[in-house]
């Protein structure tokens, strides 16, 4: 395969990695789309860097992103982030950077006895440009996580912080900045007014954690409803 190269350094664009407005929000969204289609992500090697920039940013930022939790939550136990969150995450990339060049592999699939001798294989490809809503209560794994999944399979992030845990939001959002070039990765704060407009975007597929009232109101108006998780 073709290895696509993505910059880390967020100087390589004038784009900006931490959104805070919907005109910017429309605009890096179609920019990473226009991206997406026309230099997908489909080697390991960029994938698995990928994995081990974002372990770099957890490692150099654990303890700021959990005073940030603290300073939103009033008081939160270190030991709670650290286990629940920090551990978490870091054994999630280890197990993607383990397993994620076997998940890319091409896979039989079941033919039909009218069509043989012909056979049949599922190639995964990476789907585009994945968004992520944060809710407030785990805002470190519940972000991690499912980069962890999307960087694996070859897609471009954009990932909506909860407006209920500004003091992380905003660290997070630093450290993305910092460690990932905005071709990559994204990160949207803000009240609900973006939040709602970041879940209208047509994500290739939209991953959503938070209340069943919300998640109704996100897959009603999501453009990417037919593609979106919920839990």
């Amino acid at each position: 395969m073709d290895s696509t190269q993505i910059d880390n350094s967020s100087s390589v664009s004038s784009s900006p990695a931490i959104i805070t407005n919907k005109k910017d929000l429309q605009a890096q969204f179609l920019r990473l789309q226009k991206l997406s289609r026309k230099g997908p992500i489909t080697d390991w090697d960029t994938r698995k860097s990928q994995l081990e920039t974002l372990e770099t940013l957890l490692s150099k930022n654990k303890d700021k992103l959990t005073s940030a939790i603290n300073a939103d939550f009033g008081q939160r136990s270190e030991g709670e982030t650290k286990f629940a969150e920090l551990f978490s995450s870091f054994t999630s990339i280890s197990h993607a950077k383990k397993h994620g060049e076997s998940w890319m592999k091409a896979r039989k699939a079941p033919v039909s006895a009218v069509y043989l001798p012909a056979r049949n294989e599922i190639e995964p490809q990476p789907l585009g440009v994945v968004g992520i809503m944060v809710p407030w209560n785990y805002p470190l794994y519940l972000a991690i996580g499912p980069m962890i999944d999307a960087i694996t399979a070859g897609n471009r992030i954009m990932v909506k912080m909860s407006e209920a845990a500004p003091k992380f939001a905003q660290a997070f959002a630093e450290a993305i900045e910092k460690h990932f070039s905005p071709e990559m990765v994204n990160v949207v704060v803000g009240d609900v007014d973006i939040a709602v407009a970041f879940s209208e975007l047509p994500f290739d597929h939209l991953i959503y954690t938070g209340s069943t009232e919300v998640g109704k109101k996100s897959h009603g108006s999501s453009g990417s409803e037919s593609n979106a998780s919920y839990s």
